[in-house]
């Protein structure tokens, strides 16, 4: 008999979608991460990223990430959102941490730069 999966509480659909992803430890001496996306909700309320650190479950982070296709129609669209970490598991090598975070707030970095006329 096939085990049962675990209780799904996505909202929405999933991009499967590997792009370098910076994070900041926000808080108290924040420290910087790298790593790289897995996948994104459509909707932009979560990410799944492996990181090069291991970070705690409800710690809030900075993420910057271009939008995988699929998620924006815009190529070349970088975002800079706030996430707070609801799981991290290790990975069997140990080289690198799995992080399910969901996403509060995102903003284009393209509206935040002033562009010359």
């Amino acid at each position: 008999m096939p085990s049962k999966p675990r209780n799904e509480q996505r909202r929405a659909k999933r991009i499967s979608a590997s792009v370098p992803v910076s994070a900041k430890r926000m808080g108290d001496g924040a420290l910087e991460l790298t790593g790289q996306t897995r996948d994104v909700s459509i909707s932009m309320r979560g990410v799944f990223m492996y990181l090069s650190n291991r970070v705690a479950e409800g710690s809030e982070l900075e993420l910057v990430f271009p939008m995988p296709r699929g998620v924006s129609p815009a190529e070349d669209t970088w975002v800079r959102c706030k996430a707070r970490v609801l799981r991290v598991e290790k990975e069997e090598n140990g080289t690198r941490f799995g992080v399910a975070a969901v996403i509060e707030t995102y903003e284009n970095l393209a509206d935040t730069v002033a562009h010359p006329a």
